[in-house]
């Protein structure tokens, strides 16, 4: 189980925990809507963090099935922690 919480943000969005996302974020910070039900992420290609000056980032790469075929999604998360949750996200 990935121990850093940008991997376990990246791995609650492959599963579509809404549940882990909402215990991974602190109150404030808002994620909305990522879950369409015509669409469901098969498989994790990759995985990568570090920083970016004092800001965590974690970059993502997943396979995902929709009615009309396969596709990738890949984005960067730059995040900012307090006691262990993510208190600050930006997503591109």
């Amino acid at each position: 189980m990935p121990t850093n919480l940008g991997e376990r943000f990246a791995n609650a969005i492959a599963a579509q925990d809404a549940v882990a996302l909402k215990a991974l974020l602190a109150p404030d910070v808002s994620f909305g809507k990522w879950f369409p039900p015509e669409r469901s992420i098969i498989a994790i290609l990759r995985v990568d963090r570090g920083m970016v000056g004092a800001v965590d980032h974690v970059a993502y790469r997943f396979r995902a099935r929709r009615p009309d075929g396969d596709f990738v999604i890949e984005q960067q998360a730059y995040l900012k922690t307090k006691d262990d949750r993510i208190c600050w996200l930006q997503i591109l």
